[in-house]
């Protein structure tokens, strides 16, 4: 036996001393970090229910890298190409598409006319409005034939379709002359209709060099999961390969996980405390989506899309299952990075608003004493009505967010109907379940790869930055609270109205008691942190509904 024959034996310090320098350090920091979360998770600085499961599932991807068997690779390649790539692919088969520097594509073969006749159809930035400013200008064999025509006209009355049969020859497509046709993009997108073919193009290069790699088994993996998979044929074998493929593709693939998450966080909230103080309650909430609104421009002028933008924006709610459901329908190809950093940001959220608190509120304010307040009861009859009214009312406004609105209100429902048996499923199966599971694929999603994306280190600052601004205009609404009120409710109240339940609320009080052991503010905080629930799936419902159609604009 060889020494390499030894090292193929433990093919995970293999393929660490065999990847490219960034990824060997990258594996080795993700799984030292991983073994941190578990022991900040144990000792309770982070949440344990989530970040040990992730901490785990972290070491265990970035430790057990092996060279997959080349069926397996071969499926994974296929299985994760993009759609739009996929169909450059299959309209270059037989034809040389060259794109040069001044912007022309240059397509060359037997079927050249048919390729380029299709390119330009794919070369729409929105394939369903025919007139979207992209104009093309055909040459066929060196004689200009269109010019100055959008694309969908073009394509329907080209003579590229018009003069198919006297281009092409009847002889086998190995003896069939080669046709040379340049295709020129000018109008307000044609630049972006050009770059568009460029990316496909540099996607099909890079297919060809996956493929090769996999079929001679030198492509490194793991047997955990295949997050870009999405071709149906090669899903179905994914899921009889790697082992959590199946709970991936069942629970996150459609955001289920993020739906079960906040139906549990539905079953732990008495909306009572929001009813009995509404207006309050409401406007603390509000001021405290600061940082999910201000973020999102300042991403976006950093380069991220309007999807990604918005998914990072929302990390500002501190609110896991919101960050995590966005970003799925907005950003999937960045939602690891995007939740890791906003679940990690949970437990910043405990640990620096205190701070945050002491330094913007001065001792003496955060010792006041509410007024003496009369007991308002809301019987469950009421709650469970506005558990309806608030349903309907919200899908009916923003549909695209329908799934979490039902979801959240549905588990307040139950709580409220008195139905222990689906009250102890839902807390103790669904809600622990949906947690642990979402730590742990999130953990194994932490391969060294998707983690060093070069966006992310941006991702981490702007995380950060939307908790902070979120913290401040809470807290700035705390301050009008004060002000209108007559200098009487304590300012600190504001912080709570960030979604991260009940974590602020219990923030708020725990800073409040530290000058003032007498100062009760709880109901209030609570109150704002259970709108501040709400108004944050307000503000994802809004993003997801208008992202789309920002990007066609």
């Amino acid at each position: 036996m060889q020494f390499s024959d030894i090292l193929n034996i433990f093919q995970g310090i293999t393929t660490l001393f065999d990847s490219p320098s960034h990824i060997m350090i990258g594996r080795i920091g993700l799984i030292l970090l991983g073994g941190l979360l578990v022991y900040l998770g144990k000792k309770g600085t982070l949440e344990p229910l989530l970040m040990i499961p992730m901490g785990l599932g972290m070491v265990a991807v970035n430790a057990g890298v092996l060279f997959m068997p080349s069926q397996m690779a071969e499926t994974v390649t296929r299985g994760s190409l993009e759609s739009t790539v996929a169909e450059y692919i299959s309209i270059t088969t037989n034809v040389e598409a060259t794109y040069t520097e001044d912007g022309k594509v240059i397509v060359t073969g037997p079927e050249a006319a048919s390729a380029a006749h299709n390119l330009a159809f794919l070369s729409r930035p929105d394939k369903k409005n025919a007139t979207n400013g992209v104009d093309v200008a055909y040459s066929i064999n060196g004689k200009l034939f269109t010019t100055g025509k959008s694309a969908g006209t073009a394509i329907e009355s080209s003579p590229i379709g018009a003069n198919r049969q006297g281009l092409e020859s009847s002889a086998p497509i190995g003896q069939q002359p080669r046709e040379r046709v340049e295709l020129v993009f000018t109008g307000a997108n044609g630049a972006e209709a050009f770059k568009q073919l460029e990316t496909m193009q540099a996607g099909r290069v890079q297919y060809f060099a996956d493929m090769d790699k996999a079929q001679s088994g030198e492509m490194p993996g793991n047997l955990m999961i295949a997050p870009l998979v999405q071709q149906p044929k090669e899903l179905m074998d994914m899921q009889q390969i790697t082992a959590l493929q199946p709970i991936y593709t069942f629970a996150f693939g459609n955001s289920l996980i993020a739906c079960l998450v906040f139906m549990g966080i539905g079953v732990l909230l008495d909306v009572g405390f929001l009813l009995a103080r509404p207006f309050l309650s409401m406007f603390i909430a509000l001021t405290c989506e600061f940082g999910t609104i201000i973020t999102f421009p300042i991403a976006k002028a950093l380069g991220f899309s309007f999807g990604e933008a918005a998914s990072i924006a929302l990390v500002g709610c501190a609110d896991g299952p919101m960050v995590l459901f966005a970003s799925l329908n907005l950003a999937k190809h960045m939602f690891v990075p995007i939740t890791v950093v906003a679940y990690l940001y949970l437990g910043l959220a405990y640990g620096g608003y205190p701070y945050l608190i002491r330094f913007l509120v001065p001792a003496k304010l955060r010792a006041i004493k509410l007024p003496q307040r009369p007991v308002v009861k809301i019987t469950a009859g009421e709650k469970l009505a506005f558990a309806v009214a608030g349903c309907g009312v919200l899908c009916l406004l923003f549909p695209s967010a329908a799934p979490l609105f039902l979801s959240l209100f549905l588990g307040v429902a139950v709580r409220e109907a008195g139905l222990k048996v689906f009250t102890v499923m839902i807390e103790n199966v669904f809600l622990y379940g949906a947690t642990m599971f979402l730590g742990l694929l999130l953990g194994v999603l932490c391969e060294a790869s998707t983690i060093l994306n070069p966006k992310v280190v941006m991702l981490l600052v702007l995380g950060i930055l939307a908790l902070l601004l979120s913290g401040v205009g809470g807290i700035c609404g705390g301050y009008i609270a004060y002000l209108v009120s007559g200098r009487k409710i304590n300012p600190v109240i504001g912080i709570s109205g960030v979604s991260c339940v009940p974590t602020t609320a219990k923030v708020a009080q725990k800073e409040v008691s530290k000058v003032n052991p007498n100062s009760i503010i709880l109901p209030e905080a609570l109150g704002a942190n259970i709108s501040g629930v709400i108004t944050s799936a307000i503000i994802t419902g809004i993003y997801v509904t208008l992202i789309p159609i920002l990007e066609k604009l």
